[in-house]
C-alpha cells in the first residue's frame, strides 16, 4: 500500500510543474471547465522532431470531471476551431486540375494551410493507402509543397 502522503505530494509535484510552464510562457496550455472550475487540463509544444506540429507534453483530468465530458469538451473546441478555419476558405470545386475527385462527403478549401499526413503508400491508381491526419504545418507554405514520390 501507499505511504499517506505519496498522493499528496504526487499532487503538489503536478501542482508545481503546471505552475512552472505556466511561468515559462511557452507551448498552449488548454482548460476545460464545467461551471466554472477547470477540470482538464493539456499542455502543448511545438515538436522538435517534427517541424511545424505540436505535441501533448501532459494531460491531466480531475478526478471530479471524470465522466462529465469536459475532456470531450477540450477535444471538440479544438475541432471547432479547425471547422471555422477551413470553413473561412471553402470553396465549391477542387483548386487541383490534376486526378478524378470525389463528388460527394467533401468539403473543398483553397490549399492555403498544410497539414501533415501520414500513409502506409500510394495505391496504383495514385491514392494514399491508410491515411492519418497527423497536425497543421505552419512552417510550409502551401506553394512548396509537392508529392511525395517513392524512394
Amino acid at each position: 500500500m501507499f505511504q499517506p502522503d505519496f498522493a499528496a505530494r504526487a499532487v503538489e509535484s503536478r501542482r508545481g510543474r503546471w505552475h512552472q510552464r505556466i511561468a515559462e510562457g511557452t507551448g498552449s496550455i488548454l482548460v476545460a471547465e464545467l461551471d466554472g472550475r477547470p477540470l482538464v487540463l493539456s499542455f502543448c509544444v511545438s515538436s522538435s522532431t517534427r517541424p511545424g506540429l505540436a505535441e501533448i507534453y501532459s494531460f491531466y483530468g480531475h478526478p471530479d470531471g471524470w465522466g462529465s465530458g469536459a475532456a470531450a469538451a477540450l477535444m471538440t473546441e479544438t475541432l471547432r476551431s479547425l471547422h471555422e478555419s477551413l470553413s473561412a476558405i471553402e470553396r465549391d470545386t477542387s483548386p487541383f486540375a490534376v486526378g478524378k475527385p470525389p463528388r460527394a462527403g467533401v468539403h473543398w478549401v483553397e490549399p492555403r494551410l498544410v497539414a501533415q499526413i501520414a500513409f502506409a503508400e500510394w495505391t496504383p491508381d495514385a491514392l494514399l493507402r491508410q491515411p492519418r491526419f497527423e497536425g497543421l504545418r505552419d512552417d510550409k507554405d502551401p506553394a512548396e509543397v509537392v508529392r511525395e514520390t517513392p524512394s
